[in-house]
């Protein structure tokens, strides 16, 4: 379950009255835990955050065994963002907070923008707030000022999910320092290569990232290079970095494979019974070098002092 800004914030318990079975069902827990609505219905009748000990003496959970077991229900619904924790470990709902939840939008000066869920203006994010975060990444924001522009400014209060694990760039390798530059604009950060994960990669080559350490406020993304795609001015190469950059499958099932296989490059005559035979004209194409099917060609003859297309 998704949780927007303060405006749809009142939508929490009907959402989980409509959407959520008791977690009573979802767990192993041997003993008896307040489902989710009841923590939230507890919460909107607190005026402060609480912590975990209230929560659970409110909620009459007893016994070590029952506090972890509640600890990781709250922190399940922490990941969700249906709660957060601030700084004195108190919980609270997002709404009551005056915090808000979105989508980072990153821009390639460095700074960036919360599109906030249910809201029409999205949050300004400084360059310096954006030094831990990437284009994608679901967080949670508070409003600080306004900035010379008069636009709310942000700042995060939560991480709640990373959006960018495998990366497509260059890579480059200047004065002893390995790193690739991003493919997609809006990630503005270069991602750190340590010695020994590059891999095959030479400088300037398309290479595919695995990022193995987020940023935060003091260093940048570090990754490893999982897959080497070329040179950059490769036939196909623009292809190769649209599929890994939008994830689109371009593996076939074994179970295509296993059909194909069967497959011959002689041609039944009973396929071409209906078909004028052409094969032994000198047919040129005109596709491009690196088209991925060839199926537009012509051919010319000789009349006269002339040719016929």
């Amino acid at each position: 379950m998704s949780v927007g800004s303060r405006k749809n914030g009142g939508l929490y318990l009907a959402k989980e009255r409509l959407s959520m079975k008791s977690d009573y069902k979802k767990t192993n827990y041997k003993i008896t835990l307040p489902e989710r609505r009841q923590i939230l219905e507890y919460l909107t009748e607190c005026k402060r955050p609480r912590t975990l000990r209230k929560i659970a003496d409110a909620l009459g959970v007893d016994g070590s065994e029952g506090r972890q077991a509640l600890s990781r229900r709250i922190k399940a619904m922490q990941r969700d963002g249906q709660i957060v924790l601030n700084r004195r470990g108190g919980y609270g709902l997002v709404d009551k907070m005056d915090l808000y939840q979105g989508t980072v939008i990153g821009h390639s000066d460095g700074y960036g923008f919360l599109n906030i869920e249910g809201e029409e203006d999205d949050l300004y994010l400084s360059s310096r707030e954006m030094r831990s975060l990437l284009h994608g990444d679901r967080i949670i924001a508070r409003i600080v000022g306004i900035d010379k522009r008069g636009r709310k400014e942000g700042a995060m209060v939560e991480i709640l999910q990373r959006a960018n694990q495998l990366v497509v760039g260059r890579y480059f390798e200047e004065q002893g320092v390995a790193f690739v530059v991003p493919q997609n604009k809006r990630i503005h950060q270069d991602i750190l290569i340590p010695k020994s994960m590059e891999g095959k990669a030479e400088s300037g080559h398309y290479v595919v990232v695995e990022i193995s350490k987020q940023p935060d406020k003091h260093t940048q993304p570090v990754g490893k290079i999982v897959e080497t795609l070329g040179e950059y001015a490769a036939a196909g190469m623009a292809v190769e970095i649209a599929i890994r950059s939008h994830e689109i499958p371009s593996e076939w099932p074994d179970e295509v494979l296993a059909e194909v296989s069967g497959f011959t490059d002689k041609i039944n005559p009973d396929d071409i019974a209906d078909r004028e035979d052409i094969r032994d004209l000198p047919l040129v194409t005109i596709d491009g070098e690196d088209a991925r099917d060839f199926d537009d060609a012509v051919y010319c003859e000789q009349q006269g002092s002339g040719w016929r297309l």
